[in-house]
């Protein structure tokens, strides 16, 4: 039998849910060998702390009216 591996987006129903005026956004990073929803996917620890970092970049610089520039 076949089945489905990860795939946390029918999580975000639950979100919008509890907080229904939420403006949701859902991201993804991938490196080469991170073989993305297989079950032996994987994420190098250096390449989440960037994309961790430049989330939270991106977050704070539109909050202050930046933009994504």
């Amino acid at each position: 039998m076949q089945m489905g591996v990860g795939g946390s987006i029918p999580f975000i129903a639950d979100l919008v849910e509890v907080f229904p005026e939420a403006q949701i956004l859902v991201t993804g990073v991938e490196d080469p060998h991170s073989r993305a929803h297989s079950p032996g996917e994987s994420l190098h620890l250096g390449v989440f702390q960037r994309a961790v970092a430049s989330e939270a970049l991106l977050l704070a610089r539109l909050e202050a009216g930046e933009g994504a520039a």
